[in-house]
């Protein structure tokens, strides 16, 4: 064990103070300071020397040796990237997406222009932001540029076909749709929308079959709107 030498610091005064408290005890009790005057515990001890003073700087005069011995800076770690897009995100989720965006900008900004790589996490939660908040062609805009970007994901394009759909564009929809599954054939949440999508198509479908005087079309229109 290597004592740095703070570490010595403390502990010579940490002796010199107990040396000082031992010998005035030993003073005001008429004790020889080099008998072997020991006490087991606590409850050894004389009555109010439980409280006695160590050395001449009491109390806190220990509190300030040991208060030296902390460290001069915050040894905290800083949040790491995924604890601060989950942040985030709780904020979007609870309705705060205004702050997130600021948050969001703040973060982008603090990258370095020349630092190697880009943080997807918070690009996505910016557009996803950007549509809580209403801002429908910031929210395309940033995930058109993700697809472009990172076209190794699939959830870009799934978000992208949640903004089509709200806004009608149904074929849209699908297409994005079909390469988010293509990316990854096992998204479930893609696989799950393509069906909403597909369904709200053939609903289209039925109607003008329907309105073409197709008895058919109006039957089936009908009991596929039961489904919902």
């Amino acid at each position: 064990m290597i004592l740095t030498p703070t570490f010595r610091r403390a502990c010579l005064t940490l002796a010199i103070l107990s040396l000082g408290w031992s010998q005035a005890y030993a003073q005001s009790m008429d004790l020889d300071p080099d008998d072997n005057n020991t006490f087991d515990s606590i409850s050894d001890l004389p009555p109010g020397m439980e409280a006695a003073p160590v050395g001449s700087g009491g109390w806190d005069g220990l509190a300030r040796v040991l208060e030296a011995l902390k460290p001069g800076v915050d040894t905290s770690l800083p949040p790491t990237a995924a604890e601060i897009a989950a942040e985030i995100e709780k904020e979007i989720d609870q309705g705060k997406a205004e702050e997130a965006l600021t948050r969001i900008q703040g973060e982008l900004n603090a990258i370095p222009p020349n630092a190697l790589g880009t943080n997807v996490q918070l690009l996505f939660l910016q557009a996803r932001a950007y549509a809580a908040l209403g801002r429908e062609a910031d929210a395309l805009a940033a995930y058109r540029d993700m697809t472009q970007r990172f076209p190794e994901l699939p959830e870009p394009w799934n978000n992208l076909a949640a903004l089509y759909t709200k806004q009608g564009r149904l074929e849209d929809a699908r297409q994005a749709l079909t390469i988010a599954l293509q990316l990854n054939p096992n998204y479930a949440l893609a696989h799950y929308n393509m069906g909403q999508i597909l369904q709200a198509l053939a609903l289209q479908s039925y109607d003008k079959a329907s309105r073409m005087g197709l008895n058919q079309a109006r039957t089936d229109a009908a009991r596929l709107r039961s489904l919902k």
